[in-house]
């Protein structure tokens, strides 16, 4: 509340921005300055900042409103700036949110203006075991499954079960005298059926989108209650 420029970031303590990201965000501003947000390329680092890969899997960065309400958070928080007069309109960080109150910020500013992508890489995300995000498990399932139905008007959507079975695969390997890898290889083949499903509106099966409409055409659609059976 206290930034004064016309555009607001912020930078995480794990995170940091790479040479000459400032000046590309300033550039892409100039070029188109009535966009919601800018959102750019990175990498994901380890706590040691070493580049473990790219963020957005191609050069091509898309934004598809729906993928990101109805999928993953494709949105590299850290590459992200947001123009001050619609985060005025749209109001802040959602203060009762502990784990997606990005996800939630980028959904109500995309609805009044489109965002627009930088096609550089901006900055980097560190990822490891004690993050905030590594540590959520289902409670941060839960909040995002309740901001994935406030702006879709679905109790559970293919992203939201994506968390689920990557938070429950992720926990199973402890638990090994109990559930087999057998049960956890079934897990995984229906994890790859539900993120299949992310192709209806748009979105690879990881959830980055590779168009900014809804649907492909002519593919055929999957259907999350045949999967389900």
């Amino acid at each position: 509340k206290k930034c004064t420029g016309k555009l607001v970031s912020w930078l995480n303590a794990d995170d940091f921005y790479f040479p000459g990201a400032l000046s590309a965000v300033a550039e892409t501003y100039l070029q188109n300055p009535n966009a919601s947000f800018y959102f750019g390329n990175g990498w994901r680092v380890d706590k040691k900042g070493k580049i473990k890969g790219r963020f957005f899997p191609t050069d091509q960065l898309v934004f598809n409103r729906e993928a990101l309400i109805l999928g993953l958070n494709y949105i590299l928080q850290p590459a992200t700036f947001i123009n001050s007069t619609d985060l005025l309109k749209v109001g802040y960080l959602n203060p009762s949110l502990k784990f997606g109150m990005d996800t939630d910020l980028w959904i109500r500013l995309s609805e009044i203006r489109r965002p627009q992508p930088i096609p550089e890489f901006i900055a980097a995300t560190r990822e490891y075991g004690l993050t905030k995000t590594a540590t959520g498990g289902f409670e941060r399932v839960e909040e995002l499954r309740r901001i994935a139905e406030k702006y879709s008007g679905l109790s559970m959507t293919p992203g939201v079960l994506c968390y689920f079975l990557d938070t429950l695969n992720n926990m199973l390997p402890r638990l090994e005298r109990v559930f087999p890898s057998s049960f956890r290889r079934q897990i995984e083949a229906f994890w790859a059926e539900v993120a299949n499903l992310m192709e209806d509106f748009g979105a690879r099966p990881d959830g980055f989108p590779y168009s900014s409409t809804a649907r492909r055409r002519g593919k055929k659609k999957h259907s999350l209650k045949k999967i389900l059976g």
